[in-house]
Formats: C-alpha cells, sequence, structure tokens
C-alpha cells in the first residue's frame, strides 16, 4: 500500500477499525463470542496464577494476529474492488457505454 496516498491509507484503517467494533454485534456473530468468553472464563478459573499469564500472553499474541490477518483481507479486499471498477470503467469506455 504504499504506492496509495496517506488519507486513503488512514480512511480505509478508520473504516476496518469501525467495522471491527460491530462485527461481534451481529446476529450470527454474538452467540459465538459470548460462547468462546465463557469457555475462557471457565478455563482461566480453573488454572493456577502462572499458567493464566501464559494464557494471557497467547491470548494477546492471537488477537494481534487475528487483527493483522482481518486488516490485510479487508484492504487486499479494497484493492480488489477498485482494481475489477478501474478494469469495468475500460471495458465500457472501449465499448462506448456509461457506468
Amino acid at each position: 500500500m504504499e504506492d496509495w496516498p496517506e488519507w486513503l491509507v488512514e480512511g480505509l484503517n478508520k473504516r476496518f477499525d469501525e467495522l471491527s467494533l460491530t462485527v461481534e454485534q451481529q446476529e450470527h456473530i454474538a452467540p459465538l463470542v459470548e460462547k468462546s468468553s465463557k469457555l475462557l472464563s471457565d478455563l482461566k478459573s480453573q488454572m493456577d496464577d502462572s499458567a493464566q499469564g501464559i494464557l494471557l500472553e497467547w491470548e494477546d499474541a492471537v488477537q494481534y494476529q487475528q487483527s493483522a490477518e482481518k486488516e490485510w483481507l479487508y484492504l487486499r479486499g479494497v484493492k480488489d474492488g477498485m482494481g475489477m471498477i478501474k478494469e469495468i470503467k475500460l471495458l465500457l469506455k472501449e465499448n462506448q457505454l456509461e457506468f
């Protein structure tokens, strides 16, 4: 994305952050979030402090990894979408049609 203007990258990142905040509230995802939160809570309640520390560190690492993957997929989708629009416009122009 180094060839994209900074304002566009910032705007895309802001939109990604907004979507990330609302995804857990989606009807089909909310029960999954609740279940995983309960399982994690149950697991933590049965662990000693040392194991809980390792679990928390692992949880942070997984969340960072998942965020990086989601951001990459989102930006790749935007780039692909922009490429498709460019090609469709070119095709329409070559065939003297309007967009």
